[in-house]
């Protein structure tokens, strides 16, 4: 043994173990890139299947529907109109009203079938006028299954707040309005099963940040819940300055679709509460939001997928109730924006909006409530 032998030979437990493990580099950026990548796909697939299937079906059954009542083009030809639909006012002398709406409007007239068969809905549309441009509202009134030799007294009183000049009548024949009622919920569940299909990771996803942060996402589904009626409160302040009364044509034919039968309200429950919300955010938020915010930000967002949405929700051209309407797609998109982009959270302010909707028209048909 030499001076420098003990340098070597060191003692078994003095020995160094010297261990190489492979480090992984990240790149955040390369990551995102491809994640936004799959999610724009995913969200094209989602939407051209949204169209896709609306188009198909609602095609198919138009056939089929239009097939069955093409009696009704000559039926309406035999409707008389015996008395002039016509109209008058007078001043509104409920005190709990005559503030906002001091006009009283009574509406007449008379029709008289000579149809050689049972028109299932005789609709008789009238626009209500303030000047030669003014549109002030519209109002349906309809007479279920008008038989052959039948009379139908129109008899009706409305309040506006401005004046109505003049106004236009349309008469129309439709089948019932059970059958468009069913349409609607097979294309719309359609719609919302193959939706959650497609995007089952994003939903299990959404559902576990939504479990472990159930307290603040609950919060958050009141919060916009709460915020959706201020900004419809406000938006019908805008619209009662701008002179508009009446009721957007989308909202008429929502409460067209109601009648006091229990079957009936269970199917539009169903089809306005639970899945027009799930398809509705779903296309709105997670699809249109997602497309517009990664090339833009999340203000631009919101305002323009907001108002998408309220444009989707015109019904023969009353632009002007695109007010509300976008008043609502606006909190929608700063709800699921705020909740840090949980469809959940959306679909629950939007399902609360909707229930309340349903259940005022619900009590409105068995004459509980007055609206």
């Amino acid at each position: 043994m030499n001076d420098y032998d003990d340098l070597f030979d060191k003692k078994p437990e003095d020995k160094q173990e010297i261990i190489y493990t492979k480090t992984a580099v990240t790149d955040n950026s390369t990551n995102d890139f491809y994640y936004q990548v799959a999610e724009n796909k995913r969200n094209f697939i989602l939407i051209a299947v949204y169209i896709l299937v609306q188009i198909i079906i609602t095609f198919a059954a138009g056939l089929a529907i239009g097939a069955q009542y093409a009696y009704l083009e000559d039926a309406i030809a035999g409707v008389e109109e015996t008395v002039p639909v016509s109209f008058t006012v007078t001043d509104n002398l409920n005190t709990d009203e005559n503030e906002i709406y001091p006009y009283l409007v009574t509406l007449t007239g008379e029709y008289f079938s000579d149809a050689t068969a049972t028109i299932p809905e005789f609709n008789v549309e009238i626009k209500f006028f303030n000047n030669e441009d003014g549109l002030l509202g519209t109002h349906v009134m309809t007479k279920k299954e008008f038989l052959s030799g039948e009379t139908y007294i129109l008899s009706e009183e409305l309040v506006f707040s401005t004046e109505p000049l003049t106004i236009t009548v349309d008469v129309s024949a439709s089948p019932p309005t059970m059958l468009y009622t069913i349409l609607q919920l097979a294309v719309t569940t359609v719609i919302a099963g193959l939706l959650i299909y497609l995007d089952k990771l994003n939903f299990k996803k959404n559902w576990i940040d939504f479990k472990a942060d159930s307290r603040n996402k609950t919060k958050g589904i009141f919060i916009g819940f709460l915020l959706l009626y201020i900004a419809m409160y406000f938006a019908q302040i805008i619209l009662s300055v701008l002179g508009v009364t009446g009721t957007s044509n989308n909202e008429l034919l929502i409460r067209s679709l109601f009648t006091p039968d229990p079957l009936n309200l269970g199917i539009l429950f169903f089809l306005l509460v639970i899945v027009t919300p799930i398809v509705e955010e779903v296309i709105f938020r997670k699809v249109l939001f997602g497309f517009i915010e990664p090339k833009s930000n999340h203000i631009i967002a919101i305002v323009v997928s907001g108002l998408i949405f309220a444009f989707l929700h015109i019904q023969d051209g009353d632009y002007i109730q695109m007010i509300p309407y976008t008043g609502m797609g606006l909190v929608l998109g700063y709800v699921y924006w705020k909740s840090n982009r949980n469809i959940y959270v959306s679909i629950g302010a939007h399902l609360l909006n909707n229930f309340v909707s349903w259940l005022v028209y619900a009590l409105f048909m068995y004459d509980l409530i007055q609206i």
